[in-house]
């Protein structure tokens, strides 16, 4: 079954010129960033393009007295795409591999960027981004450095290095410094001195 093809409503330098144009009320300037917002993700959904240059583009655009930060929510979902801050001219948007680009979702009204939350959907459990994640970390930090966590929550990822450890994976592993308290001793007393001294009591 081959994907469907995605059909491009603006060419790169009509979508440059809808940019400057972007002004009116609010109420139009949230939709035209909306228009736009559908161009972009139609770009980087399309698997011949796989273009982020467009959303990189909108969001720098984007005039203060908006809310920057849900439009790059918006994109980063329906776009597949990860923010790169350390992209040229202070950053740009570049594909994210464990996501996948939403272009009907995206023009569902629904879904337009003003209503974006969020908190509004939970991050699907990735077991093997997440160890590879923690690995590196823990490598990175070596052996006998600790991260700043409470002492519960180290605790709890000393236990997963260790798991990992255990599984054969090489890992450093962190040195225990919550070990538990020695079990007190008690000296047994010399039965022979005891014997000795009750005799000289009863001389």
């Amino acid at each position: 079954m081959e994907d469907k093809p995605v059909v491009h409503v603006l060419t790169r330098d009509e979508f440059d010129l809808k940019l400057l144009d972007v002004k009116g009320t609010q109420k139009q300037m949230m939709q035209d960033i909306q228009d736009l917002m559908n161009v972009a993700v139609a770009y980087a959904a399309d698997p011949k393009c796989n273009d982020f240059t467009f959303g990189t583009k909108l969001y720098k655009a984007i005039a203060k007295g908006l809310d920057r930060k849900k439009v790059l929510g918006t994109f980063v979902k329906f776009g597949g795409a990860e923010w790169d801050k350390d992209g040229a001219d202070g950053g740009q948007f570049k594909k994210d591999r464990n996501s996948t680009p939403d272009l009907d979702g995206c023009g569902q009204a629904v879904n337009a960027w003003w209503n974006f939350e969020k908190k509004g959907e939970a991050k699907i459990w990735d077991a093997e981004a997440f160890l590879l994640r923690t690995t590196k970390s823990v490598n990175h930090h070596g052996s006998k450095k600790h991260f700043k966590h409470t002492d519960a929550e180290q605790i709890a990822l000393d236990a997963l290095v260790y798991a990992a450890h255990n599984e054969g994976f090489k890992i450093n592993v962190p040195e225990d410094k919550y070990q538990k308290p020695e079990a007190p001793t008690m000296a047994i007393p010399d039965w022979r001195n005891q014997v000795e001294e009750e005799v000289q009591i009863a001389a």
